[in-house]
């Protein structure tokens, strides 16, 4: 694993690419993962443009010895994604979210990649489908409501956001939220409760502090 590390962290993938040859079939499934995982890992940070063929060569080797590791086929999906196979990328992303449906960091994540690559639809049904499996983590009701905003649907956002407040009621991000798209919905004297009770719980929350006094404005 240093050994792999060394080369790809130098970006020499000539060289890691013909030491995972040699323990390809010698290693514990888990061991290589590792292995796997630094290349992967390197090849995502690097910006050079002349990566593409150890990309698609890392992600050839994911077989099924590997179906069970969610780890290597979410940074599949990252590498697809970077060579601009959204096909590969999706599946990927697919057997991830298919495999390991206790981990709800996994659809947050995901659906979030979605949300930056604008294909906001994609990403709120992804944290949606997976909801069902985390009905008391608020964050899912929460981070949908994200995607609403972002598609600028502010009643169905207003709908999540409600959601996730009766399952955390405390939570200073989720009333800041609530006071923006009330202030969208321009039902005023509601976002500025909102803002207010955000403030409450965190007076120097800066979020809260600047979205209030930008609706006051």
């Amino acid at each position: 694993a240093d050994i792999i590390s060394e080369y790809s962290n130098s970006g020499d993938y000539k060289k890691a690419f013909s030491f995972l040859d040699k323990i390809d079939l010698k290693l514990p499934n888990d061991d290589l993962a590792y292995c796997y995982g630094s290349v992967a890992s390197s090849l995502l940070d690097d910006s050079t443009d002349n990566n593409d063929k150890y990309i698609r060569n890392l992600l050839g080797r994911i077989d099924p010895r590997f179906y069970l590791n969610w780890r290597i086929h979410l940074m599949g999906g990252y590498l697809a994604d970077k060579i601009k196979d959204t096909v590969r990328r999706d599946k990927f992303f697919e057997h991830t979210l298919k495999v390991y449906d206790s981990i709800p960091e996994i659809p947050i994540q995901i659906g979030f990649f979605y949300y930056r690559k604008k294909n906001y639809d994609k990403g709120i049904s992804i944290i949606n489908e997976n909801a069902q499996y985390f009905p008391a983590d608020y964050r899912f009701p929460f981070y949908a409501g994200i995607g609403m905003i972002s598609k600028k649907n502010y009643d169905s956002a207003l709908t999540y956001t409600l959601h996730s407040l009766k399952l955390d009621s405390n939570n200073v991000e989720i009333y800041s939220q609530l006071g923006y798209l009330y202030d969208q919905l321009k039902n005023y004297a509601k976002s500025d409760s909102s803002y207010e009770k955000a403030l409450r719980l965190d007076p120097d929350n800066l979020s809260a502090n600047n979205n209030y006094s930008y609706s006051l404005a």
